[in-house]
């Protein structure tokens, strides 16, 4: 097993993270997973006005490697999308 640490910075009303259809637990932005080797996927809600935004960034063995950014769109309320990587 892999820790896979996640960390979300973010001046969005709300967010929430899910890595494999299972929510991350996030104290100040801040959580994780152990998974198995292979590849795995991230879902992420941000919720707030339009322009808000995050930064969520994915980590292992104190290195990052993968970043990820959304934006609100203009007129909208939320930002929601998916993303692949191997653990």
């Amino acid at each position: 097993m892999t820790r896979v640490n996640v960390k979300v910075e973010s001046d969005a009303d709300a967010y929430a993270v899910w890595i494999d259809k299972q929510g991350v637990r996030l104290v100040d932005g801040a959580g994780g997973r152990d998974l198995p080797p292979g590849e795995h996927y991230i879902t992420w809600i941000i919720l707030g006005a339009s322009g808000k935004k995050a930064k969520i960034t994915l980590s292992k063995a104190g290195a990052v490697f993968k970043t990820m950014n959304s934006v609100i769109a203009a007129g909208a309320q939320h930002e929601a999308d998916v993303d692949y990587f191997d653990a």
